[in-house]
């Protein structure tokens, strides 16, 4: 647990997706509650400013409030770990959207060039120039084909802000098992996070998605 709070990097990161891993199990669990710096080790996780850092605390976390005794001393970090864990999905978030972006420009331009040389290739007749025209055609569609911006938010292409932004919502869906958690999370607009992620072709961030919105309306009331 030092390690995974001593913000030394990668060695850090590593120590703390190791954490993550065999914190699925119970007794593990206990151990970091009846640690004097486990719920230090949480706090540091969740205010460092390295996303993967952040991400495998996150899932830490999740795995953490699958037991009540947790509930209540993490319902005492500051700030709030709904707060913190929204300000970190709407940053994958805004990562995911602007890689997206920067694929479409890319693909603009590959589309361009494939239509001009069509046209190009059109106006000739048959012969070498022709071919070659042809050739250098085929070859900028296979780029669209082959990486598509449409295919970058899939289950086989997810990135780590992919991975930041469903565990992120993972987290903020059990915000229920937190004290006032969904109404802090209904305060800072959480809800829209999850609105915004119902059709996402990830399973596990739409999952979060809908369990989210099931698990804070069902909290304040709302049948």
């Amino acid at each position: 647990m030092d390690l995974a709070k001593s913000n030394l990097g990668y060695p850090s990161v590593l120590a703390m997706k190791g954490l993550e891993s065999i914190s699925r199990v119970k007794d593990c669990r206990t151990i970091i509650l009846q640690d004097s710096g486990g719920l230090d080790l949480v706090r540091k996780g969740l205010s460092s400013i390295d996303g993967s850092l952040v991400s495998h605390t996150l899932l830490l976390v999740v795995h953490l409030l699958w037991d009540e005794e947790w509930s209540l001393p993490l319902s005492t970090i500051e700030p709030r770990i709904e707060l913190k864990t929204l300000e970190w999905g709407l940053f994958a978030m805004d990562k995911i959207i602007n890689r997206a972006e920067k694929k479409k420009e890319m693909h603009s331009g590959i589309m361009e060039r494939w239509k001009s040389l069509q046209v190009k290739a059109f106006c000739l007749e048959d012969g070498e120039e022709k071919e070659r025209l042809q050739r250098c055609a085929k070859e900028e569609q296979q780029k669209i084909g082959k990486d598509h911006w449409l295919n970058l938010e899939t289950e086989e292409n997810r990135s780590p802000y992919d991975f930041l932004l469903g565990r992120a919502l993972l987290v903020l869906s059990l915000s229920c098992r937190l004290e006032n958690g969904p109404i802090q999370l209904l305060r800072a607009g959480g809800l829209s996070l999850f609105s915004s992620c119902l059709d996402c072709p990830i399973m596990d961030t739409r999952t979060a998605s809908i369990g989210g919105l099931h698990n804070t309306m069902a909290a304040i009331g709302v049948e």
